[in-house]
């Protein structure tokens, strides 16, 4: 078993973004609806639902080219399994631990101070206290004036606005961006970019790194990976193909405002460590099961393997 072709999607992924920051590319507001619905079905498609369909309909794809070696086949599905898995709970662990804004966040942010809204944090604020008040919540209203006219300065700054959204609850975030909304996307003619800013707030609240790009590089690799023992023209059409989703999964993830292009540029290098690390699991689990084979069928196996 073999490690030959890894190295065609990796280099070919970090390129993606790399050509984002050398462009000096900044997503703003503005083009919130400023791309066609192509990109936001394409960026569906590593959705976590459609990502669970995903990822047994690429199983099955790879299987369909080794089904008849069974030790590689059991190998290849322990090897997805955990290479999947694998780099989204490390995803998760990473947003944790860093909780990078999201590009939207920073640039309501950014948009309010800018335009000099000092009261915006302090006017919903009330008005989302009331709002629980009125639904039989129990919201903390105390405060003296010195700690209110400190909280309101505090609250005018970009970052003081972040800190502010970031302690909200979910329901409290997607509440603040409502408010946003009728604020400053008034109308009908702003009713596509609203649509577009609510499906920014469904996600997870942080941007560091991109899940979806973990998802689409790590199994762009694997089957780049395993396309040293297809031999066949039809597998290296699916691989390009594959690869070709990949590459559009991570683009919409920056021109939709989902992430900067660093993100995807970390992800796809923690995708390949990862697939690279439990390529070498998946030759022991091989090895395992050539064992517990018949001599005659592991030869047979060990060679097509080869």
């Amino acid at each position: 078993m073999k490690f030959s072709y890894f190295y065609i999607p990796f280099v070919i992924l970090l390129a993606v973004p790399c050509v984002f920051i050398f462009m000096g590319y900044a997503w703003d507001l503005n083009q919130l609806a400023s791309h066609s619905s192509f990109w936001s079905y394409i960026t569906a498609t590593a959705n976590t639902k459609s990502a669970m369909v995903l990822s047994a309909i690429f199983l099955l794809v790879l299987l369909s080219f080794y089904y008849r070696n069974l030790p590689l086949s059991i190998a290849i599905t322990v090897y997805c399994a955990f290479a999947v898995a694998g780099t989204q709970l490390i995803k998760e662990g990473l947003k944790a631990t860093f909780q990078e804004p999201r590009p939207f966040v920073y640039q309501i942010a950014y948009r309010l101070t800018d335009i000099g809204d000092k009261h915006f944090v302090a006017n919903f604020d009330q008005q989302y206290k009331a709002e629980l008040a009125a639904k039989g919540v129990q919201v903390t209203t105390e405060e003296t004036p010195e700690a209110a006219a400190a909280n309101e300065s505090a609250q005018s700054t970009t970052q003081g606005i972040i800190n502010y959204y970031y302690d909200l609850s979910k329901e409290g975030k997607e509440a603040f961006i409502k408010y946003f909304e009728s604020t400053y996307m008034v109308g009908d003619g702003e009713s596509a970019r609203r649509n577009a800013l609510n499906h920014l707030v469904a996600e997870s609240p942080y941007s560091f790194p991109s899940g979806h790009s973990i998802f689409a590089a790590t199994w762009v690799m694997i089957f780049f990976v395993m396309a040293y023992a297809a031999k066949k023209l039809t597998f290296w059409l699916v691989a390009f193909g594959v690869l070709g989703w990949g590459i559009c999964v991570e683009v919409s993830r920056i021109i939709l405002g989902y992430h900067y292009a660093h993100d995807v540029l970390a992800s796809n290098m923690i995708a390949g460590v990862f697939v690279f690390a439990t390529f070498w699991l998946m030759r022991v689990v091989y090895k395992i099961a050539l064992k517990r084979m018949a001599p005659e069928q592991a030869a047979e196996s060990a060679a097509k393997a080869e």
